[in-house]
């Protein structure tokens, strides 16, 4: 897991540098800074790597055909079920 939450981290940061956004990466760090450790505790939810890795799928092929309202969809969908993975670690750690 630990290796896996670092290539995630990666592959967020690369879509950071294409994008090419000074306002966007500024926001997209300030939130990394701030949930990397229910980021990383997401991740270890049953399934959610699975779903991650098909979400980052999703994207790279929106990118590779050039369909940026796929790839917003797709980038949008991301990051909502990311949100959600991380309310449920949330959610866990209040019931224990």
């Amino acid at each position: 897991m630990p290796k896996y939450y670092q290539v995630n981290l990666a592959f967020h940061d690369q879509l950071m540098h294409i994008a090419d956004n000074a306002m966007l990466a500024t926001m997209y760090m300030a939130t990394v800074n701030q949930a990397h450790l229910f980021r990383q505790r997401g991740l270890v939810q049953e399934g959610s790597l699975k779903i991650s890795n098909q979400e980052h799928r999703a994207i790279l092929d929106a990118l590779v055909l050039r369909d940026t309202k796929r790839a917003e969809q797709a980038l949008a969908e991301h990051v909502a079920h990311g949100w959600d993975r991380l309310a449920a670690t949330v959610q866990i750690g209040n019931k224990k």
